[in-house]
This record gives C-alpha cells, sequence and structure tokens, in this order.
C-alpha cells in the first residue's frame, strides 16, 4: 500500500527521489514473492520502478506509467489469489 501511494506520488509530482523511496517500500513484497516458485520474474517489477525513476528524471512521466502497470497487475494478481485460494 505505502509503494503504490508513494509511487502515484512520484508520478503526479515527477519526482524521481519519490519513486526510489517507492521501489524501497515495494522491496520486502517482491523478496517475499521471489521467493515462491510460483511469481517467476517478479524481481523485473521491481526494476521497472527504478527505471521509471529514470525516466521521471527525464521529464517523461508518460513512459514511467506504462512502467508501472506491471506493478498494478502484480498486486491484483495477489489480491484474486487471496480472494479466491
Amino acid at each position: 500500500m505505502f509503494a503504490a501511494l508513494t509511487a502515484a506520488h512520484a508520478i503526479v509530482k515527477s519526482s524521481w527521489t519519490w519513486m526510489l523511496v517507492s521501489a524501497i517500500g515495494f522491496l520486502p513484497f517482491v523478496l517475499y514473492l521471489h521467493a515462491t516458485p510460483r511469481f517467476e520474474g517478479v524481481l523485473l517489477v521491481l526494476i521497472f520502478h527504478f527505471i521509471a525513476a529514470c525516466f521521471l528524471s527525464a521529464q517523461k512521466k508518460r513512459f514511467a506509467v506504462i512502467l508501472m502497470l506491471p506493478s498494478v497487475v502484480l498486486v491484483l494478481r495477489i489480491a484474486v489469489l487471496v480472494k479466491v485460494g
């Protein structure tokens, strides 16, 4: 939740520092999922946060938003799995 809010704030304010804070806040969630065999490649989502920070520093907000979509999909996928399972 913290990572999602700080990522949204980073995109609205075009702040690459807030995107880095978001990546750090997202780190425990990603590392937990990375430890399970069902979620291979989840570290890419964390890398996308860092790349989005680079795009925000270059004032390319649209690319940063596109790079945040896998994070949203991942969180929604976990929510569905928890709800169903």
